[in-house]
């Protein structure tokens, strides 16, 4: 529901999230923090909701028990976001809500790992013309059609609820949102030196969660520049434009990054690790590392051996 505050001030903006048993905790767990997030950092926020058919708790693929706020039965009035988490459409139960909850959403998104099976699921979509029925279709990463919006997987999940936090309330919003959610416990930024702007062209957004997720790949600028079908001097200063850094300095802070969490983590030889998250050498990473974070890999499996960073 649109709910209002005192004195006619906009309320928190309803967002309700559809889940039903089988679903993965992070797929829930990942928006559901950043809207948090956001709830913290402005002036607004959101008030999120779990929805199941019967209103009965659900339990994850992992077996953890989802407290379930309200049944599918009950939601009759307008509300600001539908979220549809992780294959719901295939339930009987609850793809004959569907229809009629995308009629009073003022946006919808499906968020899962793989195809949803969603298709065959008439979702009504209120904004089309003539009121035409639409089929929801994951993709790996986020896009709109219409109102409805699509994601696959943790990250891509997290970056669309983001992205609706950009919409409703700015870039700078979305950034902090993304910055309070990787601190780490004793308040740093869990990340090298700074985070990037969140990108919004979204191959463009969608080329740096692959960097994010895959720091090993050909992320040379010509490959990144061909996978754009734009020129390597555009792509540079488009790319440095939107991020806030070059794209060689983004590749090489994500695979410092990935690096540094695999030293502090693990027992695999450095040699190793520099070979799986995209350097040359162990050499070539212990620049990197210096460079960027002022230390040699050895430090970050020293510190994790020595008292915990919190105590």
């Amino acid at each position: 529901m649109r709910s209002c505050g005192s004195a006619g001030v906009p309320g928190p903006a309803e967002v309700l999230v559809v889940v039903g048993d089988g679903v993965r905790s992070l797929d829930v767990a990942g928006p559901m923090d950043v809207f948090e997030g956001a709830t913290r950092l402005t002036a607004r926020g959101y008030r999120v909701r779990l929805a199941s058919a019967g209103g009965a708790d659900v339990r994850t693929s992992s077996g953890v028990r989802l407290g379930v706020d309200a049944d599918l039965e009950d939601i009759r009035h307008g509300f600001d976001t539908l979220l549809l988490i992780g294959g719901c459409g295939a339930d009987p139960g609850l793809a004959a809500h569907l229809p009629r909850l995308t009629e009073l959403a003022r946006r919808v998104a499906a968020i899962g790992d793989g195809p949803m099976e969603l298709d065959g699921v008439p979702l009504r979509n209120g904004r089309s013309p003539g009121g035409s029925c639409r089929v929801v279709k994951v993709v790996p990463h986020p896009t709109r059609s219409g109102g409805v919006r699509t994601a696959e997987g943790i990250v891509s999940a997290v970056d669309l609820a983001l992205t609706f936090v950009e919409d409703d309330h700015g870039g700078e919003a979305s950034h902090r949102v993304a910055q309070w959610l990787v601190r780490r416990p004793d308040g740093r930024p869990d990340g090298v030196a700074r985070l990037p702007r969140l990108a919004r062209d979204p191959a463009l957004r969608s080329l740096l969660g692959d960097i994010v997720m895959r720091p090993e790949g050909d992320f040379t600028v010509p490959a990144m520049a061909d996978r754009l079908s734009m020129s390597v001097r555009h792509f540079s200063r488009r790319f440095s434009r939107e991020v806030g850094m070059s794209p060689g300095r983004f590749v090489e802070r994500a695979r410092v990054e990935a690096a540094r969490a695999a030293i502090e983590e693990g027992r695999e030889p450095l040699e190793a690790i520099a070979r799986r998250h995209g350097f040359l050498t162990a050499e070539t990473m212990r620049r990197s590392f210096l460079r960027l974070l002022g230390a040699p890999p050895s430090s970050y499996r020293a510190r994790d051996e020595a008292v915990p960073q919190w105590l």
